[in-house]
């Protein structure tokens, strides 16, 4: 079993595609329970490789074999965005 999240997926961003600065953003990561995580976070930086800032995902609920860690946040400028997931 794998952690779950798809970027071309409606289901694992809210809104889909391009964000404007502060507009709410909610991302839902979904981890096999076997993994025992206890918290999610989404590192995001720059295009420039500088921190931009960590949106913690906390837990939701659990859905089967998975826990589902879903946190929400919002982009204050305008810019090219990169982020990944840290499992604590």
């Amino acid at each position: 079993m794998r952690i779950l999240y798809d970027s071309k997926q409606l289901k694992y961003k809210t809104p889909f595609g391009t964000l404007t600065p502060d507009t709410p953003c909610t991302m839902p990561i979904y981890v096999p329970s076997t993994v025992q995580a206890t918290m999610m976070s989404c590192i995001i930086n720059k295009a420039d490789g500088s921190h931009a800032m960590n949106a913690d995902l906390p837990f939701k609920e659990k859905s089967g074999p998975y826990d589902i860690f879903q946190g929400t946040f919002s982009m204050g400028e305008c810019g090219l965005f990169f982020y990944f997931f840290r499992c604590r």
